[in-house]
């Protein structure tokens, strides 16, 4: 491919997701290209998000005109996205350069359906199948650098005072389609990392977040008693202690349903402790959707192998899975069990000797192989 070294210019599409935002702003301050960041606001419709796109494909349909910023000429070089919500406004995007514009898709819903001359990332426990176009990570990306836990480390200095050593940080998340964190399992949460600390001394600060909870946090608070406390996630609260607890604490504990938690917890390089979150049974359609990847995926990977109709349904499958029909299901239990195989986590409750710890940072890496697939490798 021919080298551009001019360095191009870039649009990064953000939402309210915090997770999708932090992988697209991770990789464009990792690329070290001007850019330019356009939040996007969305209504109802979004939710109609594959009629829309099967319909309409590349479109605004979906967008909130009054909480999205403009997009109008003159029109980017690249754009950097994550999540299925901004994907077709990418997509529609490009179509106003006339199909010049370079997608960059992250995750496993925005980069499901990759089209020639974009770029697409995501999480090797995504369960993507090969793509040339696709670039497979251990963990979402994220904006965690020196400077600026060390910035946080400043001004978050005073987070446990005189507290007792070790400084630890539970990290929060909450229940998802796949894991469950209710006012039971957060109970027993508290108490298991309550009993930790009886065991190892030193101050427990509990982090929640949107997904937590009312119920779930005062069942966590109890449950924790005088062995810590509780912060309680607000809406819209300024300053915000997260990125202080990761800069100051000695270690952190974290809740394995979140992936963006878990990814930036060992991108500090301290020890990071998982606390595993019970699965909810998977329903009929679950399964269903599961048999679907399984025999897309072997596919994807085999040639020619079993009968003609077995040859057939995993073909089908296999459709439904490039054009998006498909989505596989995240293994967080894979990604789990791949960062504590390599050194940067622990399982919360095994025992184990804890030593040095590199912090996991793929964005340099990431940045280097986007520029060569894209063409501006010397920029």
């Amino acid at each position: 491919m021919k080298t551009d070294n001019r360095s191009p210019v870039v649009w990064v599409l953000t939402d309210d997701r915090p997770g999708n935002s932090t992988q697209s702003l991770g990789l464009a301050d990792a690329l070290g290209w001007p850019y330019v960041v356009k939040h996007l606001g969305f209504s109802r419709l979004a939710w109609l998000h594959k009629i829309h796109e099967r319909l309409l494909g590349a479109t605004t349909i979906c967008l909130d005109r009054k909480s999205s910023q403009s997009l109008v000429p003159p029109w980017p070089d690249v754009v950097i996205s994550a999540g299925r919500r901004t994907a077709p406004v990418a997509r529609w995007i490009r179509k106003q350069r006339h199909e010049k514009t370079k997608l960059i898709q992250l995750g496993r819903k925005g980069s499901q359906a990759v089209q020639p001359g974009d770029v697409s990332i995501a999480p090797g426990y995504c369960r993507m199948w090969p793509n040339e176009q696709r670039i497979e990570t251990l963990a979402p990306l994220n904006r965690v650098n020196n400077q600026q836990l060390e910035a946080a480390a400043q001004e978050w200095s005073d987070l446990y005072q005189d507290a007792p050593r070790p400084h630890m940080v539970l990290l929060v998340g909450g229940s998802t389609v796949r894991n469950v964190l209710d006012e039971s399992v957060a109970r027993q949460l508290g108490t298991d990392v309550a009993e930790f600390v009886k065991k190892t001394g030193g101050t427990v600060h509990a982090v929640t977040s949107r997904r937590t909870g009312n119920q779930a946090t005062e069942a966590l608070s109890e449950a924790l008693g005088n062995s810590g406390i509780v912060h309680r996630w607000m809406p819209g609260q300024q300053p915000n202690p997260y990125w202080g607890y990761l800069a100051v604490a000695d270690f952190i504990i974290v809740t394995g349903d979140s992936e963006s938690m878990v990814g930036e917890s060992v991108s500090i390089g301290k020890p990071v402790f998982i606390y595993v979150l019970p699965e909810k049974p998977m329903t009929l359609f679950a399964r269903l959707r599961e048999a679907i990847v399984v025999a897309g995926r072997a596919s994807l990977h085999e040639h020619h192998h079993g009968s003609y109709w077995g040859r057939g349904l995993r073909s089908f499958s296999a459709y439904l899975l490039r054009q998006g029909l498909v989505r596989p299901l995240r293994d967080l239990n894979a990604f789990h069990q791949v960062l504590v195989e390599q050194g940067f986590a622990y399982f919360f409750g095994q025992d184990h000797k804890i030593g040095t710890h590199k912090p996991l940072r793929e964005s340099d890496v990431v940045s280097q192989k986007v520029k060569s697939l894209l063409g501006f490798l010397n920029s």
